[in-house]
């Protein structure tokens, strides 16, 4: 991993959070009994118009500890990009562009990670070819690379142990997206953030995320990584 980057702190971050669901330290958002299809929260932080912009690789822990489906499905953000604020729905809806890593699950179908591109209310994903585990923790690293493809491509490595190419690392899957239309420079960082507010949804999901770190295509200025 470049050694240019450090930790982003999460208690510089602003936090919405009408259910109680999430507690914030410096470098872990943690999320209990949380209800993504029911309650608006989110982590997130404003680094300025275009701050993504070009290539980027960014470093970042999850595990869920425990999940209640309901009888229903869940779908968790817990990283994404975007220029507007707001749930995932709302973001979605408004046409604004996004890119998303999630953890998913329905009923009848296998616990995944899924790697998302949303612009113009248009989605275009890519699913994981393994079931996650409650108590695992994964390593993400997320990679854009504007020179594969017309618009260039993102690539999500889920590993065990350590972060891809680290000692004591474990890939379990490459996730890999053909960005679509155009190349989106991006404004907000989001720790997490809800799905929906569905009144009707009782789906809970508890876990963390951890130890973001954000590494430019260029030589940055000391100030970018204050957090």
């Amino acid at each position: 991993m470049p050694q240019m980057s450090r930790i982003e702190n999460f208690g510089k971050y602003t936090e919405y959070d009408e259910g109680s669901d999430v507690s914030v330290a410096a470098h872990t958002i943690t999320f209990t009994n949380a209800r993504p299809s029911t309650d608006g929260f989110r982590v997130f932080k404003d680094k300025g118009v275009a701050y993504f912009n070009g290539n980027f690789e960014h470093y970042f822990r999850a595990k869920i500890t425990a999940v209640d489906l309901g009888g229903g499905s869940i779908f968790l953000p817990v990283w994404m990009l975007a220029n507007s604020v707001g749930s995932w729905m709302e973001v979605h809806l408004s046409g604004s562009p996004s890119l998303v890593v999630s953890f998913m699950d329905g009923e009848g179908n296998p616990y995944g990670i899924q790697v998302e591109e949303d612009i113009n209310s248009n989605q275009y994903s890519n699913f994981s070819s393994f079931s996650w585990s409650v108590g695992t923790e994964y390593f993400f690293t997320v990679k854009r690379d504007e020179s594969v493809g017309d618009y260039g491509t993102l690539y999500v490595y889920i590993c065990t142990g350590n972060y891809k190419g680290k000692s004591g690392s474990s890939l379990l899957d490459t996730l890999s997206l053909a960005l679509y239309d155009t190349k989106v420079d991006f404004r907000y960082i989001y720790g997490l953030t809800n799905y929906e507010k569905n009144p009707e949804a009782p789906q809970t999901i508890s876990g963390d995320v951890k130890d973001l770190q954000l590494v430019p295509s260029y030589a940055p200025h000391p100030c970018h990584f204050n957090g």
